[in-house]
């Protein structure tokens, strides 16, 4: 029959090995005591270790202080690593492997460690187990302050040599940082400018045939009364108007032609294509038609209006505001 002590100390390894499987995460803390000014980091590993014996699925890992919110945490199909070190002072990389779980890890690196980061950090670890169930694993390990005064020369001559060497470090890496943020802002405003400039653009214009002309076959109609002019796209002496910038544009002509008995067809023109045509057949005096169109168009292309037919006696383009071409950018591109 057993002695009492056997049994004692059975029932001791039953309640360690139990210990053992419920704190199968593993924290480990490198070095777990720092000096301020000195030491110049501090390193936080979070890894499966027993867990991943039982572990169907990993669902987080996360590196917690104290019990508050966690500094930082991971989650399936995701791998990071952020942090240049100075900011926020901390340095995050990790990744969880659903195939192989023992190969998952958090990785936290604490830089320039001070009294306020001592304290207990806790690895937490949620997975599905074997059975279907979730499960929450933890792991635990104290940061501590080494607040020994060496009273040898040497001793306090080779900290402050250390202290000094890493404000230097930081001070490096602090105008690395102002560097990159000086050209970032000088990209971002000119992104700004660009931006601002296609917003704020106008290109617009319209113009009125300011006395009566007779047409002819391929004849360039000019609408030499400038009623509105922004951008100085319209040549009121050839009647083209010019696009300053690439975008889309709406254009809208509205034409008269008159003569008795005459037949006008006009085509809206960008460039070598044909926009839209318009079509009068005066049997009196006149005859009114419009069009419009919308186009992308790039910059440089002229558009006008072009006369494709003019028969009958005198076909005539009419005055007093009605015949009238206009035009604008509705959309910078």
């Amino acid at each position: 029959m057993a002695s009492t002590k056997q049994l004692v100390r059975g029932f001791l390894f039953i309640l360690l090995t139990l210990f053992q499987i419920a704190s199968s995460a593993k924290l480990n803390v490198n070095p777990e005591t720092f000096i301020e000014a000195v030491t110049e980091a501090v390193y936080f590993s979070c890894c499966p270790d027993g867990t991943s014996a039982r572990a169907k699925e990993i669902l987080l890992m996360e590196i917690a202080k104290d019990g508050e919110k966690p500094i930082t945490n991971i989650r399936p199909n995701a791998q990071i690593f952020y942090g240049n070190g100075l900011t926020n002072r901390f340095k995050v990389e990790g990744m969880i492997d659903k195939v192989v779980s023992e190969r998952s890890y958090l990785n936290l690196t604490l830089l320039y460690p001070s009294s306020e980061d001592a304290g207990t950090y806790t690895c937490v670890m949620s997975y599905i187990n074997e059975e279907g169930l979730l499960q929450q694993d933890k792991d635990a390990g104290d940061l501590v302050v080494d607040k020994r005064n060496s009273t040898k020369l040497e001793d306090r001559i080779h900290t402050l040599e250390t202290a000094l060497d890493n404000v230097l470090n930081r001070v490096k890496t602090l105008e690395k940082e102002n560097s990159k943020l000086e050209k970032d802002n000088r990209n971002q405003t000119r992104q700004l400018e660009v931006l601002t400039d296609k917003v704020s653009y106008t290109s617009a214009f319209s113009a009125a045939v300011s006395e009566e002309v007779s047409l002819a076959n391929g004849d360039v109609i000019v609408f030499s009364d400038v009623m509105l002019q922004q951008g100085q796209g319209y040549n009121a002496t050839s009647g083209v108007f010019t696009t300053p910038r690439a975008g889309i544009y709406v254009f809208h002509l509205v034409l008269e032609i008159g003569g008795g008995g005459t037949v006008g067809e006009v085509s809206l023109m960008a460039g070598t294509k044909e926009l839209a045509r318009l079509y009068t057949q005066d049997k009196d005096y006149g005859d009114q038609s419009s069009v419009t169109s919308i186009i992308d168009l790039q910059p440089g292309t002229e558009v006008k209006a072009v006369v494709k037919s003019a028969a009958g006696a005198n076909p005539t383009v009419l005055a007093d505001k009605l015949c009238v071409f206009s035009g604008h950018m509705i959309k910078p591109s």
